[in-house]
């Protein structure tokens, strides 16, 4: 069972709320502006400036702490399941939607469809892990056409451990250029796949051993943060063992990467993606065919002394070099000059050299495919590319926001909706999104304030008056934020205490699985049900969370169904568990 039990449900929120709230503010994020004087001082010499400054997520990738948690994955749930609860989560139309993928391993063993509006976050980045299946060859994340506003946070996704060596790594560290390195023999195995999503993210995750490539992003205004990306199994030749960049306008920041065949910007249409602050342990590559205007601003790039090159003990073919144009006089040069600024590059594999590392100055290429020296590939030429104004072409601030004004204000109820339907008896945790910095706020219920918080998160729980042991009837919960302009803000919504014809089916599941067992599952007209006592009276629920039957155990524990029961999934409700039922 993977749905939550409402109690369960608002406990983990709070865990993970506090476990963001106060988080830096970091490039690619909500709030993160960019210094203007010199966007408009640098402009006349880089016009692309104003294009660098829209890569990414336009509006940030949503804050953790902002998150609205509409479903609970357990350890133990089918990619079936986790589908299910994306395309219902998806319906729900905000974009601060998410699911909360909790500590364990899930086995990939068929396509996860990533859909507009709904993200994934692991419990703990290195305890949540989607692995791939021994035999699964395709493509595990699915970001799709038209896809907006999806993302994954927090959690690993690496290959098989049943692929590769005893310990589940690769045989070949780098690309040695050896048929061997294709060591799953044409492996179209893809951790996490875009193809012409827009305003998209991965934000701190982990992909580690893929069988073929770790991230291709056929798709534009994309954000990429904070990811350790580390090994895969194909990367002999044909694309494969790429971090591909396949489109335009993606920001790439804070992340790092290693035992890669490339990082590979590459491709008609790639342009105006900002690679800016990353650690990168091998070569960034203009691979073939880019449309130029790309920055890469701000990196610490160091190939490794066992990496394939002229000075490594690996094979000396082919000759990585810390950032590259086309290797090949077969592969199209790119179309426009690309940038280099402010890059710190080690080769340690070629005698510790450090081309295209000199500060403030702006590198522009590459100039040519398969160029007698790689290492002069990027030049400098202060005529025409001067040292820009404040010296970078990516002016982001990243300090804290200023003060939004109290009318401005977007504040929500965390977790809680419109008319939810608690149990008699239940008890609930409030906690308020004010979007920014203010002063105070103060909780009521049915107008009686409980009290008033001054600091983040801005949450009340049973221990507060009135939001332990719920009574039966409607109440009002309302929320009066005081900005830091001293103006106020009030947001009010009712919840239903008792039972009622309708369930939310949003967070419900078993919350002792074994008080009760229900058998046969799929059913075909009845269901014997062990554990229950005669007279229990057992509800019967559509998957929309309508009422279509309620009745008693009889003396032999057995519920008879009623007979128009369509093919589908119900919902049994005993006392304050529920059931997943499938009709056959």
């Amino acid at each position: 069972m993977f749905i939550s039990s409402t109690k369960k449900y608002l406990q983990t929120f709070l865990i993970l709320a506090a476990f963001y709230v106060n988080a830096q503010i970091r490039v690619g994020d909500p709030g993160v502006t960019f210094d203007m004087n010199l966007v408009n001082q640098n402009k006349s010499k880089y016009p692309q400036i104003e294009k660098w400054i829209t890569a990414g997520v336009r509006g940030g990738i949503p804050l953790k702490e902002n998150l609205v948690i509409q479903r609970t994955i357990e350890e133990g749930a089918s990619i079936d399941d986790i589908n299910n609860a994306i395309r219902d989560v998806s319906r729900m139309g905000n974009k601060r939607n998410t699911i909360l993928i909790k500590k364990g391993t899930y086995i990939v063993n068929k396509k996860i469809t990533m859909k507009s509006n709904v993200s994934l976050i692991g419990e703990s980045r290195g305890e949540t892990i989607f692995e791939m299946h021994e035999d699964f060859d395709n493509k595990a994340f699915n970001f799709e056409r038209n896809t907006r506003f999806a993302g994954l946070y927090n959690m690993t996704i690496r290959g098989s451990s049943k692929w590769g060596d005893s310990s589940g790594f690769p045989k070949f560290t780098w690309n040695t250029s050896n048929s061997a390195n294709d060591e799953l023999n044409g492996s179209d195995n893809i951790l996490v796949f875009f193809k012409e999503s827009t305003d998209c993210w991965l934000d701190d995750v982990n992909l580690i051993n893929a069988g073929r490539d770790p991230m291709r992003c056929n798709a534009k205004h994309n954000t990429f943060r904070g990811l350790i990306v580390d090994g895969a199994f194909s990367k002999s030749g044909g694309a494969q063992g790429y971090f591909f960049i396949q489109k335009g306008y993606n920001l790439i920041t804070d992340c790092q990467m290693t035992h890669l065949r490339h990082f590979s910007l590459q491709g008609g249409g790639v342009e105006y993606n900002v690679v800016y602050d990353n650690e990168i342990k091998q070569e960034i590559s203009f691979h073939a065919g880019d449309n130029g205007n790309n920055l890469i601003e701000k990196n610490k790039i160091v190939l490794p002394e066992d990496m394939s090159g002229s000075r490594s003990s690996a094979s000396r073919n082919p000759d990585y070099f810390s950032i590259m144009g086309p290797w090949s006089s077969q592969h199209q040069n790119s179309a426009r000059d690309n940038f280099l600024l402010n890059n710190a590059t080690l080769e340690l594999q070629h005698n510790g050299a450090s081309p295209f590392s000199r500060s403030n100055k702006v590198y522009h290429g590459p100039l040519r495919a398969k160029p007698a020296d790689h290492s002069t590939n990027f030049k400098i030429d202060e005529s025409k590319y001067p040292t820009p104004s404040g010296n970078t072409l990516y002016p982001v601030i990243v300090s804290s926001p200023t003060t939004v004004a109290t009318k401005d204000l977007e504040p929500y109820f965390m977790i809680l909706k419109n008319n939810q339907q608690f149990n008699i008896g239940d008890h609930m945790v409030v906690t308020v999104d004010a979007s920014a910095k203010v002063k105070e706020v103060s909780l009521f219920f049915d107008d009686t304030l409980i009290s008033t918080q001054n600091s983040t998160p801005y949450s009340w729980n049973k221990n507060s008056e009135f939001l332990g042991d719920l009574e039966e009837g409607t109440h009002e919960l309302k929320a009066v934020i005081k900005g830091m302009d001293d103006e106020t803000k009030t947001i009010t919504i009712t919840i239903q205490v008792g039972m009622s014809d309708t369930l939310s089916t949003e967070d419900v599941i078993v919350e002792d699985e074994s008080a009760l067992t229900i058998f046969p599952n799929p059913f075909i007209n009845q269901i014997t049900i062990k554990n229950a006592e005669q007279n229990d009276k057992v509800r019967i629920y559509s998957i929309e969370g309508k009422l279509v039957q309620e009745d008693t155990v009889n003396a032999s524990k057995t519920f008879i169904l009623n007979s128009e029961f369509k093919s589908g999934v119900y919902l049994v409700a005993h006392k304050k568990n529920i059931y997943k039922l499938i009709k056959k």
